[in-house]
């Protein structure tokens, strides 16, 4: 499974392959893409089966953070925004 994480109003839209970028005001921007088999199993199938019921799974940046935040490009996105934000 590939995972897309979108930026949304509230936190972050995560859909698999065959979903396209969400529709959002503003509009939805790619902020990280990963792979499921660089994930532990358990996290990968967890999020395999929430998108499967629609496609798509809205996150809280407090799960993200949890769920990514060991990834390089995952802390990339981060310093971005946070050099957005300060």
């Amino acid at each position: 499974m590939n995972i897309r994480v979108y930026s949304a109003p509230t936190g972050y839209v995560l859909v698999d392959a065959f979903t396209s970028a969400p529709k959002t005001v503003p509009p939805a921007q790619l902020v990280f893409s990963i792979s499921g088999d660089r994930l532990p199993l358990p996290v990968e199938q967890m999020l395999e089966s929430a998108v499967a019921q629609s496609g798509m799974l809205e996150l809280r940046e407090t799960w993200a953070n949890y769920l990514f935040g060991e990834y390089p490009g995952w802390e990339r996105h981060q310093r971005r925004a946070q050099e957005v934000v300060g």
